[in-house]
């Protein structure tokens, strides 16, 4: 059976809500790309410091808690407060604000199989309605949840009819565009 590849790669981390202090309300945290490390004993805490948008008040996301040096591979990049490795945590802890879907495969294909090269949140069904261009129902009667790396989707008739007129990247039948490129989401308020 056929299997058209879905790779989402996110581009921005998208902030995350929750109750500031400081401002007495709901607010935007962003991710300030500084990490905090605290020893306990021959234990480490982890934290990906964020900032309130509206005041500069901080929250420390836990990034790994109570962990043995030895089992954190990326200390070094802790310590030194590594830009990548503070965007990849970002979006692992507050999802992806922005993100493009590269697409591969037959065209006939039953199956779609999503690819995530690194952790991040992002709803499966929203992934679906940009890839397939459904609506965000017919989206939601197919899958539900989070991508996840091998999540696999049986397409209905619609989606099917769908993927047949979808440029894919390698298909000598269709045009040659490589990835899809997804809005900007907004966050109201």
């Amino acid at each position: 059976m056929s299997v058209l590849i879905v790779r989402v790669i996110a581009r921005t981390p998208s902030p995350v809500v929750r109750r500031c202090a400081r401002c007495d309300g709901p607010r935007e945290f962003v991710s300030s790309g500084r990490f905090r490390v605290n020893a306990q004993k021959k234990r480490l805490d982890v934290w990906l410091v964020f900032k309130c948008a509206a005041c500069d008040a901080t929250w420390n996301a836990t990034v790994h808690e109570r962990a043995r040096a030895a089992e954190l591979p990326d200390l070094d990049g802790y310590h030194a407060n590594d830009a990548a490795l503070a965007a990849r945590w970002a979006m692992a802890l507050g999802g992806a604000g922005s993100f493009d879907l590269e697409l591969e495969g037959e065209r006939s294909a039953a199956r779609l199989r999503f690819r995530v090269p690194s952790p991040l949140r992002v709803r499966a069904d929203l992934a679906l309605a940009r890839a397939l261009g459904l609506s965000r129902a017919a989206a939601a009667r197919l899958v539900r949840g989070f991508v996840q790396d091998g999540l696999e989707v049986e397409l209905d008739d619609e989606a099917r009819r769908l993927v047949a007129a979808l440029p894919i990247a390698a298909d000598p039948e269709g045009p040659s565009v490589a990835d899809l490129r997804a809005p900007e989401l907004v966050n109201p308020g």
